[in-house]
Order: C-alpha cells, then sequence, then structure tokens
C-alpha cells in the first residue's frame, strides 16, 4: 500500500509510531520518506490529528526517539503506536540538487524519451530495491517504472513531465 506524504491539510508524513521506547515515555520511531537526520529540527509534530510538541529527539542510525510534551510513560507512549506522524507542509526540508519530494511530481505527465505519451504519475511505491513510479494511462490501465537513473531520464519542473526509456515500461 502506497501512503500519500501530504494529508489535505498539508501536512508531510514523516514517519510511524513504533513503539514506547524505555519507561520515560519515549516513542520509537520509523521515519517515512524523509532522513531521520531531519527530526532534530522539529518543533513539533502531529500524530494523526493530535498535535504535540517535541521536548526531545534522539537518532539511532535509521531509528529515531521521539519524547513528546506530555507523553510522561511507557503506557502512554505505547498508545501512540501506529499513528502516522506529520509535520506542517510549510517545514519541510530543501532538498539537493536532483532530489525530489514525491508529493511534488504526483500528477507529472510521464512520457518516453522519443515524446510518446505514457500517463500521469499517481502514486510512488517505495520497495526494498527502489522506488517504483506508478503511472495511469489514458485508457485507465497502470504501468510500472523502476525509479532508476537508467529508466528515468529527466524531471521537468517547469513542464510538469518525467521523461523516461521506454524500455522501463512494465504493464
Amino acid at each position: 500500500m502506497a501512503l500519500s506524504l501530504r494529508s489535505a491539510e498539508e501536512r508531510i508524513l514523516v514517519g510511524e509510531a513504533l513503539r514506547s521506547h524505555g519507561v520515560a515515555g519515549w516513542v520509537a520511531v520509523k521515519p517515512i520518506g524523509t532522513d531521520p537526520e531531519r527530526f532534530p529540527a522539529l518543533e513539533s509534530v502531529f500524530l494523526n490529528e493530535i498535535p504535540y510538541l517535541v521536548e526531545k529527539v534522539r537518532v539511532v542510525g535509521r531509528a529515531v526517539l521521539l519524547k513528546l510534551v506530555g507523553v510522561e510513560d511507557a503506557n502512554q507512549a505505547a498508545e501512540l503506536r501506529g499513528k502516522l506522524i506529520f509535520i506542517p507542509f510549510v517545514q519541510r526540508l530543501p532538498l539537493p540538487e536532483g532530489q525530489y519530494f514525491i508529493d511534488d511530481l504526483i500528477g507529472f505527465a510521464v512520457v518516453t524519451t522519443e515524446g510518446q505519451a505514457i500517463g500521469r504519475l499517481t502514486e510512488v511505491w517505495s520497495m526494498p530495491a527502489n522506488d517504483v513510479l506508478v503511472v495511469r494511462t489514458a485508457e485507465e490501465s497502470q504501468i510500472l517504472i523502476p525509479a532508476l537513473k537508467s529508466a528515468v531520464r529527466a524531471i521537468e519542473r517547469e513542464d510538469r513531465r518525467i521523461v523516461v526509456e521506454a524500455w522501463s515500461l512494465v504493464q
């Protein structure tokens, strides 16, 4: 199942609460679609629709531990298990050149290097080996394209289109 990184209230999905950590109310978080190093800069988050102030953050490899104001013990932290963690859209960090926010690309036209229209990008699946672009054609069929440099030749923001190699199309 693919999740949209942006909710209707213009928030970005940055993680999921996995479990409590220790007895002092820390929450173990699985980062989603973002670098764990972005978490220490956060002052507040939303777990589903409930706002929380961030008291402390620890980053351990790819894992993140959050201490939220008002979450004082392991039982309170455990109640947050499975909740999605959002930040306001305006708090997103700028990306390095050549990297893109997935939601910025949703709706882009997808064409081959020869100029053949394929369809529109509807979602991106995060898979173990690489991400996969999901494209909906005019005929309402679905085409999958590996998000690899060899397959995706260009992302043209101004023209709102993604140029791909024809060999990369999988129905």
